[in-house]
């Protein structure tokens, strides 16, 4: 069964379970030159708002690491019921075959590079926003990535 996420934020007719299921593949693309990026930080707080009316388990947000201001964000978040956030989704990152002319898959996995933005931010956002539960999912790669992540405030 395919999982519409218009039908399950309006509440028509999808169990609760899949929220779950959902929460990490939320992605607003800020592509609109127009728009304000506090616009787009209103989508996930609309839906933090939303979700936290339909069902009363704790409820986790992966977010990405484009955002503005992710310490006011987190809060905000919390503010509405959010228990956790997971810093930070790795998004498709598409790239081009040059001799195929063709668009491809870029790197699935992270690299161990990749934890220095992961850390930084798990050791901002817990600092501020001491309330809320924070976990990293970037950069991981053996047990001395989980001890730093954990020293910085995860």
């Amino acid at each position: 069964m395919k999982c519409n996420l218009k039908h399950v934020v309006l509440g028509t007719g999808f169990p609760k379970s899949f929220f779950y299921m959902l929460i990490s593949r939320i992605l607003f693309l800020p592509v609109d030159k127009n728009a304000a990026s506090k616009s787009y930080e209103d989508i996930y707080l609309k839906l933090a708002n939303r979700i936290k009316e339909l069902i009363h388990i704790p409820v986790i947000f992966k977010l990405g690491q484009n955002f503005t201001n992710p310490v006011n964000l987190v809060d905000q978040l919390y503010n509405r019921g959010i228990s956790a956030v997971v810093l930070f989704n790795r998004f498709y990152s598409p790239d081009i075959n040059i001799d195929e002319r063709k668009i491809t898959t870029s790197e699935v996995f992270s690299s161990p590079a990749e934890i220095r933005n992961s850390l930084r931010w798990v050791a901002i956002i817990s600092h501020f926003v001491e309330k809320i539960d924070v976990a990293a999912s970037t950069g991981i790669h053996d047990g001395r990535d989980v001890i730093k992540q954990i020293l910085a405030g995860a």
